[in-house]
């Protein structure tokens, strides 16, 4: 099964699913597959950042955002990443990813993701990400006035500042 299949099957499931708030936890459950192995035989390093783009997704389609980036020609970018990589996925292992806002500034979201498996975390991402259209930036608060939520921002972690 192939990322594109996968961003496919993100997008109906998501679109099915509970829908959530901006500070709300996404949870995606899923399994290594074969084409996810490096020669090592666990996942691949860009595998992780590839699987990560699609807990992103599934949360921007819970919230109600994609839909509206679509249709009003935005696009979400990454600005950079921090990864920790603690213990190898092998394949056919189960996993949970989860995805979380953890706040924004007047130009950037920012996100952590974790890779768990078996209560084990493998991997944790801090994504300092934004939104783009052709015109330029989007910022957070005018995402928040076209999506109707009006949530205070929360206090961003040293760690997550240490990203600016």
């Amino acid at each position: 099964m192939n990322l594109l299949f996968r961003m496919f099957l993100t997008i109906f499931l998501a679109g099915r699913a509970k829908k959530l708030e901006p500070l709300d936890v996404s949870s995606k459950h899923m399994r290594v597959l074969p084409n996810d192995l490096d020669v090592q035989m666990h996942m691949n390093n860009g595998r992780f950042l590839s699987i990560m783009d699609l807990g992103r997704l599934d949360l921007m389609v819970r919230l109600g955002f994609w839909g509206i980036a679509r249709q009003r020609g935005w696009f979400p970018l990454v600005g950079s990443v921090k990864t920790d990589y603690r213990r190898p996925l092998t394949v056919f292992q189960k996993f949970e990813m989860t995805t979380q806002i953890v706040g924004w500034d007047d130009r950037w979201v920012f996100v952590e993701q974790q890779l768990l498996s078996g209560g084990k975390l493998c991997a944790r991402a801090l994504l300092k990400t934004m939104i783009r259209s052709k015109q330029g930036l989007v910022t957070p608060q005018e995402v928040m006035g076209v999506t109707g939520f009006q949530f205070e921002m929360p206090e961003l972690s040293a760690e997550m500042k240490g990203l600016l």
